[in-house]
């Protein structure tokens, strides 16, 4: 049985990675955050899974957030990142091994200021939908 939530993180981290309109933007993007890491970065986040299978195919319907943390004076900076990522990620169709993407769509997103008073946080969350291979 392959793994498509693995291959879905692996899909999208490669599309946000390789994107260089957003990388012009932010350090990296990152599942574990290095200590010490320059803002603005993105960070993978919550990932929930629910069986989608039918009588003739097994799938999964996943929940994902992707985390972007920045440090600027206001949400703006966080705002143009959600807006990348939004591009990139919203009906896109990527490809997987052992997988197949029906759909992936934006859900919604939450820009907050951490209690530090620093630093911004956005999340953006999507709903995927994919087929076993």
């Amino acid at each position: 049985m392959t793994d498509c939530i693995w291959e879905l993180q692996k899909a999208v981290f490669a599309a946000l990675d390789g994107d260089g309109t957003l990388s012009a933007l932010i350090t990296g993007v990152y599942s574990h955050v290095p200590q010490d890491t320059a803002f603005p970065y993105i960070k993978f986040g919550d990932i929930a899974a629910r069986n989608w299978s039918t009588n003739t195919s097994s799938g999964d319907e996943i929940k994902f957030n992707v985390e972007i943390f920045g440090r600027s004076r206001g949400a703006k900076e966080i705002l143009e990142i959600l807006k990348e990522v939004r591009r990139i990620l919203d009906d896109a169709s990527l490809a997987m091994t052992g997988c197949t993407m029906v759909s992936m769509k934006y859900n919604s997103a939450d820009i907050t200021q951490m209690p530090d008073g620093l630093t911004w946080h956005g999340i953006v969350s999507f709903d995927a939908l994919i087929e076993e291979a």
